[in-house]
């Protein structure tokens, strides 16, 4: 029976290889552009020794000429296949499967068929289509196309994209469940389309496309100048491809034979809102039996002027939707509804009231004293717009609206009612972001510590549409260096790396840019206008709102992005595809050395605490500016030592020397720049020379010491800002001083994260707050992520899973251990399956259970000496202890 028992188990596991198949990262029904991507899949059993992949493209079977079947390949290489298979034409389908070999060489079960198709990228011969603007005036045009279809469909395909925003209709039934699409692009470089399958919704006789767009980023003309960031007028392009069963095939696309007409939406912008009047709403219009007579031809408008793309990250999609916490009326009339959690996303209004009652609605992310919402935080200082929609009621009954093309951030809500009374008037809060599936659970026995990454989360996915944004209200742009900050933490929380990758193509075509802008010397202060030069970033990307080149600080994301996507992910294509921008930029960076290699151009360490004896005296910007000369030396020491090894990988291995030299007189030139500018009293400049390995192996101890002092100095207060605080922790934790670091995390005053909390913060501010500042803290953003950037180390640290070869090929697990702690569950789906460093103490004794997924190979640490599972003293073992793929209990006597 026990025999039995066994062999079904192992079947079991064999049967079902994989539990999650994507392609370039993402799950589903995948379209792209690339001609060759990535076909990945996480591990379902440990029990893998080589893995087996099949593919076809189109209708063919798996041994058919159109197959691609390469060999089975060992474990070791990973859970994932470059395409290496048939030419991939534009519109062809591929299906494809995996399945795993055990040790013995016996074959499980193929997987389930996944399948995705190849775009259409380049140049259509649709037409871009617009309204009118003097009919348009600022309202969201209704686009119509009725056709007919004499014939049953087997297969059809439509391929969209409307700027900014679009929403798209098939016979009344709206496609796909993003929101805010496509996603945001500098247009003038490439254009992002989506793409819907809808043989199911054709039919033989009339249909129809009914098509609306919004404003967006691309015709945002109210905020940033007098006319915005307007890339033109709103407009669509739209392409229908159709097979029939016989194999034939048809085309509909955008053209002047098109009709349009104004709605409900008589306005919408990205920072101002949007304004809807029910009593326009033209009901029945997305239907084919719908008259449109009365509508206007659509005129033909110019292409946006960048390459067709199909777009390359998961869509921007609803969340659960949040409750009202809380509802006050602070004066007559107003009524201010509270969701309790800062998040970005918007309303759902549900409301009685008669025709032409005017629905208000104003977000915040804090009350003032008087009970009323503060927007000061949301940026109106600056963009002198308050996030505010208006629904105007069509009457007659219940009315439930939320917005088509407008986001906030906020917690708080103030309504007010005009022209009219509401019988009933309800919210709920419909948080958005692009959809990032967890793949890194993490808790601990620590309340604190659970609150600090559920804050961090938050954070991040609030600031993530489409691109990596700074904040979600104020200026919700693509800051390079806000950026770079967060790709640990992202890559260990969540299924990102499409999204990165999207991004590091944002900040490639925005440096495309080459007309005069400003460019930063020492200092936010010294600033001049000149050319820019082709491929040198721009300190925002994508989109007009560039501000400038990139200072060495920021613009280093174009080395550091792909390296970090890199070492999590085990695809060395990001490298390759990127080589000439991270080369071009390190020259750059390096050609504004001094003549010891110490770079004085930059920004700083952004948003740092000040010193109690600063506040009130020093601007904030020359605070963050002192650290300069060390801080943008090390970003080229990165830099360099990133591209001698990625020349060896993927590049030039006779250039790797030339960067490794660099590196080497950069380190000299960094070290000196901390004796000549007090780079001793900095904790940001301590940490980063451990973990960005600037300092030599010898002297790590020594400065982390060194480091240990300051923080003593500074009461227990990290007062780093957004450049130290991710290296900040683990340099002291992995030398020694971990309950430093511990308490660090618990202090209760300012700054400090226990002080934000009792100020009621949900997520992380853009600047500490403190006792003596509570005036100007409001005028900052109360979403920035890269305050959290610092949570990486919960899954680095506290859980220990970090990197030994790139893609967790070789897994390092060296946990952190404290007095605080009790317990850690850590599960991470890394690129190479499921990584469990899962540890709970009993006294001197820790259980530490560990999984290692197929392929791999763990170094552990342990953090005293081993128990053996029979009856025995604990033993000192050699370190690191390798542990191969499967599951693996260890008893652990702790260390004095």
């Amino acid at each position: 029976m026990k025999a039995l028992l066994l062999s079904l188990l192992v079947s079991s596991a064999i049967a079902s290889p994989v539990e999650s198949m994507r392609v370039e990262g993402r799950d589903g029904w995948v379209v792209t552009d690339d001609p060759a991507p990535r076909l990945e899949w996480t591990p379902s059993s440990t029990d893998v020794a080589r893995w087996e992949v099949q593919a076809v493209v189109g209708e063919g079977d798996y041994q058919g000429k159109k197959a691609w079947t390469p060999a089975p390949f060992n474990a070791l290489e990973g859970p994932w296949r470059v395409w290496a298979g048939p030419a991939l034409k534009d519109g062809d389908a591929v299906r494809w499967r995996v399945r795993a070999i055990d040790e013995k060489g016996t074959p499980g079960s193929w997987s389930e068929e996944q399948h995705f198709e190849r775009g259409y990228p380049g140049a259509w011969v649709s037409q871009w289509i617009g309204m009118d603007p003097q009919l348009r005036g600022s309202a969201a045009p209704l686009f119509r196309k009725q056709f007919e279809i004499k014939d049953e469909t087997s297969h059809a395909r439509l391929y969209i994209s409307g700027l900014g925003y679009h929403e798209a209709w098939l016979n009344g039934v709206r496609l796909g469940e993003g929101v805010l699409e496509p996603g945001q692009t500098d247009y003038g470089q490439r254009v992002f389309y989506v793409a819907h399958k809808v043989e199911h919704l054709l039919k033989p006789g009339p249909n129809v496309l009914a098509v609306r767009v919004g404003d967006g980023f691309f015709n945002q003309n109210k905020v940033w100048g007098p006319n915005g960031m307007s890339y033109g007028e709103p407009r669509m392009c739209a392409r229908l491809i159709r097979r029939l069963p016989n194999g034939a095939s048809s085309e509909l696309s955008s053209n002047t034979s098109w009709e349009c007409q104004t709605g409900a939406i008589t306005s919408s912008n990205i920072y101002h809102g949007e304004v809807h009047d029910a009593r326009l709403a033209i009901e029945g219009w997305k239907n084919a039996d719908f008259d449109d007579s009365g509508w206007h031809p659509v005129v033909e408008m110019p292409a946006p002027g960048g390459t067709m793309e199909a777009e390359s990250l998961p869509p921007i999609v609803r969340q659960p939707a949040l409750a009202v916490k809380k509802i006050s009326t602070p004066e007559p009339g107003v009524r201010v509804f509270d969701f309790g959690q800062n998040f970005t996303g918007w309303c759902r209004l549900k409301v009685e009231a008669p025709a032409g009652t005017r629905i208000s609605m104003t977000f915040a992310e804090r009350l003032g004293d008087n009970g009323r919402v503060d927007t000061l935080s949301t940026g109106t200082k600056h963009t002198k717009a308050d996030q505010k929609d208006i629904y105007i009621c069509r009457g007659g009954g219940t009315e439930t609206w939320e917005p088509s093309f407008a986001w906030h951030g906020f917690q708080f809500v103030e309504v007010r009612v005009t022209d009219g009374e509401a019988g009933l008037l309800e919210l709920e809060g419909i948080p958005v972001h692009t959809r990032l599936p967890v793949r890194g659970e993490f808790s601990c026995s620590d309340p604190l510590i659970n609150r600090l990454l559920d804050t961090a989360h938050w954070t991040q996915v609030s600031n993530t549409l489409s691109l990596p944004m700074d904040c979600p209200a104020r200026e919700r742009c693509g800051w390079t260096g806000d950026a770079h900050l967060c790709v640990p933490f992202t890559m260990y929380r969540y299924e990102s790396s499409a999204m990165w990758r999207k991004y590091i193509g944002d900040i490639k075509s925005t440096a495309e840019r080459t007309q005069p802008m400003l460019t930063f010397g020492a200092g936010m202060g010294d600033r001049k206008v000149r050319p820019k030069a082709k491929g040198i970033p721009t300190m925002v990307a994508p989109g007009k709102r560039f501000i400038g080149e990139a200072s060495p600080d920021w613009g280093s994301a174009i080395v550091f992005i792909p390296w970090d996507v890199y070492q999590f992910s085990g695809d060395e294509r990001v490298l390759s595809r990127n080589l000439a921008h991270m080369r071009q930029w390190t020259d750059h960076v390096a050609n504004l050395a001094d003549e010891k290699g110490i770079v004085h151009a930059g920004l700083g360490d952004w948003c740092r605490p000040r010193q109690p004896d600063q506040k009130g005296r020093v601007e904030p910007r020359d605070y963050y500016g002192e650290v300069i000369p060390m801080l943008s030396t090390a970003c080229l020491f990165r830099c360099a030592d990133i591209l001698a090894k990625t020349e060896s990988l993927v590049g030039d291995p006779k250039k790797s020397a030339k960067w490794r030299s660099l590196a080497d007189k950069t380190r000299e030139a960094f070290f000196l720049a901390m004796d000549a500018h007090d780079g001793w009293s900095y904790q940001t400049i301590m940490a980063i020379a451990i973990e960005w390995n600037i300092s030599p192996p010898e002297r790590r101890e020594e400065i982390a010491g060194r480091l240990a002092e300051q923080v003593r100095k500074d009461g227990d207060h990290f007062m780093t800002g957004v450049f130290g605080a991710p290296s900040l922790w683990p340099a002291l934790a992995d030398h020694g001083h971990e309950e430093l670091a511990n308490r660090m995390l618990h202090i209760e005053t300012a700054p400090g994260f226990r002080y934000l909390f009792a100020q009621g913060a949900t997520s992380f501010w853009e600047v500490w707050p403190d006792e003596a500042d509570k005036g100007t803290r409001w005028e900052r953003s109360m979403s920035h992520p890269f305050q959290g950037a610092f949570a990486h180390w919960f899954y680095s640290g506290l859980a220990g899973i970090r990197i030994a070869d790139p893609g967790f090929k070789t897994i390092r697990l060296q946990p952190v251990m404290t007095r605080q702690l009790d317990h850690v569950n850590c599960r991470f789906r890394s690129a190479m399956g499921w990584i469990e460093s899962s540890w709970k103490r009993d006294g001197d004794t820790l259980a530490w259970t560990i999984e290692v997924p197929p392929g791999s190979t763990a170094k552990v640490y342990p953090p005293g000496k081993l128990v053996p599972a029979s009856s025995g003293d604990a033993t000192e073992v050699k370190v690191p202890l390798m542990l191969q793929s499967g599951t693996h209990h260890l008893k652990v006597q702790l260390a004095d």
